[in-house]
């Protein structure tokens, strides 16, 4: 019999790139990072992080000027997801708690959890419109056997009537809206594989295929004219975008294979500078040491006894 002590998941680091994928700077300390959400100021970022005893994912935010982390959410559950307002002020996240759904908190740590949307797990945001008056997230349609993931959208303002936005018997997954909220960027697997996609909002029956050979974690630059997204292999591509007259996208640009997780279930493992000139990659490491591994010989005989 052979086994291993310890854990044996890989340990991230934030890290900065530049365009050609040189590394420019790194964030706070190694750990176990899933998700990453950079402030509307670019002076924070907001992690899903697994820490304690037991393993738990909760919030966390880092002090981009400091490199000082500080917990946000400390709920039993698994806390994923942090997406910012756009004013910067509060952060929405996904909970496995009860009842399972979307939460808020106030960015600053003051106050109590707030649930906005009540739904099935694997109900989490995924973006939060810059006029702040809609909320994206996605949900996995148990109710409906044969679908996948479905993106909704959760007005933030009057009835705040969650709605779908994209259902059907494919898996669309990864939004981002447009800065000018007028699109949405998202990874369906239509084709066959997960591809990038922009359609406009509200919807119209139409829509456009931007990736040629896969993609997925579409985000935009700030002003809406370069989206960028992972090729398969994890490679940062970049499309010029147009919306003078209706929606065009230039030909994918290779920039530089970032190194990035990128899997299915793996939601914004980078984030963009607002520039659209510096990237901060979830990177993850080699471990220090090997994982020593301990061989038992005749393990039977004691366990019969």
């Amino acid at each position: 019999m052979v086994y291993a002590r310890g854990s044996a998941r890989p340990i991230s680091q934030l890290t900065w790139m530049d365009r050609t994928g040189k590394q420019v700077g790194t964030v706070g300390e190694p750990g176990d990072y899933f998700n990453i959400a950079l402030s509307p100021d670019e002076k924070r970022v907001a992690v899903t992080l697994l820490t304690g005893t037991p393993e738990n994912r909760d919030v966390w935010l880092i002090d981009l000027v400091r490199s000082v982390s500080s917990r946000l959410t400390s709920d039993p559950a698994n806390d994923v997801l942090p997406t910012w307002s756009p004013d910067g002020s509060k952060i929405t996240f996904g909970s496995t708690r009860q009842p399972f759904g979307i939460y808020v908190r106030d960015a600053s740590g003051s106050g109590e959890d707030e649930l906005l949307l009540k739904g099935d797990e694997g109900t989490n945001p995924l973006d939060w419109s810059r006029d702040g008056r809609f909320i994206l997230y996605f949900t996995y349609l148990t109710q409906l056997p044969g679908l996948g993931f479905s993106l909704g959208v959760l007005p933030t303002t009057g009835d705040k009537k969650p709605y779908p936005l994209l259902q059907s018997k494919f898996s669309n997954d990864h939004g981002a809206f447009s800065p000018d909220a007028r699109w949405v960027a998202y990874t369906s697997n239509e084709s066959g594989r997960d591809d990038v996609y922009v359609q406009p909002i509200p919807p119209t029956g139409a829509k456009y295929r931007i990736s040629r050979n896969g993609g997925t974690q579409p985000m935009w630059r700030s002003d809406g004219r370069e989206l960028f997204f992972l090729a398969p292999d994890s490679t940062m591509m970049a499309v010029q975008i147009s919306t003078t007259h209706g929606f065009e996208a230039g030909i994918p640009q290779t920039l530089f294979v970032s190194g990035a997780v990128n899997f299915t279930g793996n939601r914004r493992q980078y984030a963009v500078a607002k520039d659209g000139q510096r990237f901060l990659i979830n990177l993850p490491q080699q471990r220090a040491m090997p994982t020593p591994l301990t061989v038992v010989t005749n393990w039977q005989a004691p366990a019969q006894r």
